[in-house]
């Protein structure tokens, strides 16, 4: 019983470290979006950069694996952790224009998210509300540039 229970928790902590690896590429990967943003902002005319959003897919979905950690993680250290870089990154989105939303309790902007599915939850969530945010929705100014999905509460067939 022991065995099996030691055996678990190998296979267990093994997922969270490929699944720590897969979000530490993605914010290399984010980091060089935003490195090559940066760079490409300093030699366009000012006019040409404030015209269209900037390109931060990368950053972005750098932001939703740190979502998806953060919740998964059992150690709160490194919820802190992965928090505190999210909320450099999310500041960062916000000083180009654009806003993330990952809201969760409430029921989903049919402008902004698409519902991808529907799980029965014992949480305090609401019939019809978002349970997890599968990837944020992002605006600019009043366009929507990226679509949300979600997952919301549902307690039937």
């Amino acid at each position: 019983m022991l065995d099996d229970r030691l055996r678990k928790a190998g296979r267990a902590q093994a997922r969270l470290s490929l699944r720590l690896d897969e979000i530490e590429r993605k914010l290399e990967a984010g980091f060089d979006d935003l490195r090559s943003q940066v760079q490409g902002q300093s030699s366009a005319v000012a006019s040409e950069a404030t015209a269209s959003p900037p390109k931060l897919e990368g950053v972005l979905d750098a932001m939703d694996s740190l979502d998806e950690a953060i919740l998964g993680s059992p150690s709160p250290d490194v919820r802190r952790g992965l928090q505190s870089v999210l909320h450099k990154l999310d500041s960062y989105v916000t000083t180009q224009g654009m806003e993330r939303h990952a809201d969760r309790g409430v029921p989903p902007d049919g402008k902004l998210f698409r519902i991808v599915g529907g799980e029965a939850a014992s949480s305090g969530v609401a019939e019809g509300c978002v349970l997890r945010v599968v990837r944020a929705a992002v605006t600019y100014g009043d366009s929507v540039l990226r679509e949300g999905e979600v997952v919301v509460r549902r307690t039937g067939p």
